[in-house]
């Protein structure tokens, strides 16, 4: 194996590994303590989870009054359920 072929693989791992540690806010490689919850990616996924959710309570109410369409309440349903699991 040439040498410089093995470092070019191991310099572009190296960039990608540190792209991706960007992505989420870190420097290095996060240790299993480390707090995931104020990573700003975190905290953004729950606040869209919240305003979901918090969509899908105001619609129930004017479902059941049938002052909305049954497909924006399903909507909101999707909605809910796509941001939640995007949260956890």
């Amino acid at each position: 194996i040439d040498r410089t072929d093995a470092q070019l693989a191991v310099d572009q791992a190296e960039r990608s590994l540190q792209a991706e540690l960007a992505k989420w806010g870190f420097k290095h490689v996060p240790k299993e303590t480390e707090d995931f919850s104020t990573l700003p990616t975190v905290v953004s996924a729950k606040l869209k989870a919240d305003l979901a959710q918090s969509r899908l309570q105001r619609l129930l109410p004017l479902y059941s009054a049938k002052a909305v369409a049954l497909e924006d309440l399903e909507q909101a349903k999707s909605d809910a359920k796509v941001t939640e699991s995007e949260w956890n």
